[in-house]
């Protein structure tokens, strides 16, 4: 006996946010230098932003401190200078995860050098390879050399001379 087959219900994603409505509504939503200078602390350590935002109801949420980070200039670079320790920090857990050989190694150490590629490139971008190409037509190094190849070179304008004046003559 033939049984059925089993049809596939389509997939429907539903998007639910990250945080709840009234989540928003709590967040600190004014410049607060204290709040932001923890957050870029705990970056330095290596958090991300998403995680350090949305572990703690005190901070704002991302979007929220990255405006912050477009008025306050200060803040904005010392945001890109942690930024940089973290992927300092990254790359280190890399090397790491290279060496400790898991399972997931390589998809992690893939990952991570995308991404400190991405955040870094003048550092772990790749790098371009220049070859210096020796002159098509080197000069001979000595003036020897030089009056050497001049006398050749007459010597040929010389025999092509003669064999004009023969066919010259011949005509």
């Amino acid at each position: 006996m033939l049984r059925p087959m089993a049809r596939r219900t389509p997939q429907v994603t539903i998007y639910q946010p990250r945080w709840a409505d009234d989540d928003y509504m709590h967040r600190p939503k004014s410049f607060d230098p204290d709040i932001a200078v923890a957050i870029i602390e705990r970056i330095k350590n290596g958090e991300t932003l998403n995680a350090v935002c949305s572990n703690n109801r005190d901070y704002p949420l991302p979007g929220t401190f990255l405006e912050w980070l477009e008025q306050e200039p200060d803040m904005n670079a010392r945001y890109r200078r942690a930024k940089t320790i973290q992927t300092e920090l990254l790359v280190d857990g890399i090397l790491e995860d290279g060496k400790a050989g898991t399972w997931d190694a390589a998809a992690r150490v893939n990952a991570g050098k995308i991404y400190a590629e991405k955040t870094d490139p003048a550092r772990y971008g790749p790098r371009a390879v220049v070859f210096n190409m020796p002159p098509l037509e080197a000069e001979p190094q000595s003036d020897a050399a030089k009056v050497s190849v001049k006398a050749k070179v007459n010597q040929i304008v010389e025999r092509i001379a003669a064999r004009k004046r023969k066919t010259e003559e011949a005509s």
